[in-house]
């Protein structure tokens, strides 16, 4: 899958453990894009057909930030005082449920601590992890 980490991501953690999962990504601020708003994040995701990931919860918002046609993001929900190793267990309980690209794709999927909630078009489902 490829990712796009936007700059509420750790830096170095996140893009390392998705390459050894075999997956590629871009991070905001390796991009020089640290300083630029949610709306940025979205469209550059958007244009460049990565999955979003990211801790900032705004993204949450469908009116805000719709996902039709998008391909799709992840937010961590994890506290600001998180550690990297913590978000990072998080992420991979949530690529853990979702194999594919095709799962993610035109959804969010909102990782909290024990679960986390899958929100499509229509249908919001809470899957707790394996």
């Amino acid at each position: 899958m490829r990712f796009y980490l936007d700059a509420h991501m750790p830096r170095e953690a996140t893009p390392l453990y998705l390459r050894r999962k075999g997956h590629s990504s871009r991070h905001a601020v390796r991009l020089g894009f640290a300083d630029r708003d949610d709306d940025f994040h979205y469209q550059y995701a958007k244009s460049v057909k990565c999955i979003l990931i990211t801790r900032d919860e705004d993204f949450a918002d469908s009116r805000r930030v719709p996902y039709h046609k998008h391909p799709g993001a992840i937010i961590i929900a994890a506290g600001r005082s998180a550690s990297a190793a913590d978000v990072i267990e998080l992420l991979g309980k949530v690529l853990r449920l979702s194999h594919t690209t095709a799962s993610l794709y035109e959804s969010k999927v909102i990782a909290h601590a024990d679960y986390c909630i899958h929100l499509t078009g229509q249908n919001e489902k809470q899957i707790a992890y394996l």
